[in-house]
């Protein structure tokens, strides 16, 4: 039988025990390095409730997915739009009377956002955040009718016009996002301004001198123009998390 003297098995001990806490001690780090990074990497993929309890000609039916990493966002949606306001910031710029002519249109919208949180983002907790939104709207107006003038001929007539402007949008987007498990919801502003070019999308008649239009948003736009104006949105999204 193998006799070892107390001093002798107390230096051994000494070696051996924090040996063996130490490898616990790694373990459990490594563990919390790979649920932490687990919670931080999550794909989302959700959808804009509030436009789909609309009827059905108005309502806007659109969703998003994206990715989040740490303490960074980035998402991609697509919304299809039915008969939102058209705005005319620029007519009331140069006080024109519109005549109570409120155009509406139809179209999509494309939008990218990017995001910082105050901290990591991480489950049961409000995260707050703030970031870039970059939007482009495709804006279809719905038909109108317009009396149009030819100035050499003085000829008038009454013709139906369709016009389409392409939107670009740049937002602040400040907001907050919470999620539970597989579940969460996102509320946030985009608050920015945008830059608009007109077409009247019609071949028989043009947005210049040669013509005269009673429309009060024909008469003073020209082919092409480009116009701009704030650009103001709350959305609410809700998100499934993966």
């Amino acid at each position: 039988m193998l006799h070892m003297k107390p001093v002798y098995l107390a230096v051994i001990l000494l070696f051996i025990l924090p040996l063996m806490g130490g490898a616990q001690s790694s373990l459990k780090e490594i563990q919390d390095q790979e649920k932490a990074i687990s919670e931080r990497s999550r794909f989302v993929a959700g959808i804009y409730p509030v436009g789909l309890f609309s009827s059905s000609d108005k309502r806007d039916v659109g969703g998003m997915l994206g990715v989040i990493a740490g303490s960074s966002m980035t998402l991609v949606s697509y919304t299809t739009i039915g008969q939102n306001k058209y705005q005319m910031f620029d007519l009331f710029l140069k006080d024109v009377d519109t005549q109570g002519f409120t155009p509406k249109w139809d179209g999509y919208r494309v939008e990218f956002f990017f995001r910082n949180g105050d901290g990591v983002f991480r489950k049961n907790h409000l995260n707050f955040f703030s970031g870039l939104n970059l939007a482009y709207e495709h804006q279809q107006l719905l038909p109108f009718t317009s009396e149009v003038t030819k100035v050499e001929t003085e000829l008038t007539s009454s013709e139906i016009f369709e016009p389409l402007d392409r939107s670009f949008r740049v937002h602040f987007n400040p907001g907050f996002t919470y999620y539970r498990g597989f579940w969460g919801f996102d509320l946030n502003l985009s608050v920015g301004v945008y830059l608009n070019s007109f077409q009247l999308k019609n071949d028989e008649f043009k947005l210049s001198d040669e013509f005269k239009f009673g429309n009060p948003l024909l008469e003073n736009r020209d082919e092409g123009s480009l116009h701009y104006g704030p650009s103001v949105r709350l959305n609410f999204a809700t998100f499934l998390f993966f």
